[in-house]
């Protein structure tokens, strides 16, 4: 018989059971296998967070650039309007994925009658996102159109930076030829 078949002795026993616990206090772990208070083996680095909901992203980005575009697009906004209708996308996104939640757990309240956690999240959700949408507004804008394409040009924000870089000084009168070179 090898030693692994062979029955441990009281001696064998005991020395066994102190390795173990002797492994034990160097793992950061107590007699019992719990992690002990200050063990760095205990932490979780989050690394894998946003790996249930990935698609919240789109949706989101997806929500912010349809309210920006009923608001006569983003040039018309201010940075403030555009930092409410970033909580409003967030919150108008999560309040759908509560509610859809709400309709995967069966109803409004549990089998003992209680009422859910998230039917009051997604009361939250909904009431934020109400109130967002009536910071910026509930009929659509529309974007204001140029009275000329001379007004135009000057307003595209393209035109005004290779304008900058590239113009020359207009005369009010006839140019000389030696400046057209």
């Amino acid at each position: 018989m090898s030693d692994l078949q062979a029955p441990l002795t009281d001696s064998k026993r005991d020395d066994a059971l102190d390795v173990r616990f002797r492994q034990l206090a160097t793992s950061g772990r107590d007699a019992l296998g719990r992690f002990v208070p200050g063990n760095s083996e205990a932490l979780t680095h989050g690394a894998y967070r946003d790996a249930g909901r990935p698609e919240l992203r789109a949706l989101i980005e997806a929500e912010r650039a349809a309210a920006v575009q009923a608001l006569g697009g983003e040039q018309d906004l201010t940075p403030q309007m555009l930092r409410v209708v970033e909580s409003y996308a967030k919150n108008a996104v999560l309040a759908d994925a509560a509610l859809e939640e709400l309709f995967n757990k069966g109803g409004l309240t549990t089998t003992k009658g209680a009422q859910r956690a998230i039917v009051r999240v997604w009361q939250q959700l909904d009431e934020a996102t109400v109130r967002r949408a009536q910071l910026l507004g509930l009929e659509r804008r529309q974007r204001r159109v140029p009275n000329s394409v001379l007004e135009a040009i000057r307003e595209a924000p393209e035109h005004a930076q290779r304008g900058a870089r590239t113009a020359r000084p207009v005369a009010d009168g006839p140019v000389p030829p030696a400046a057209l070179d």
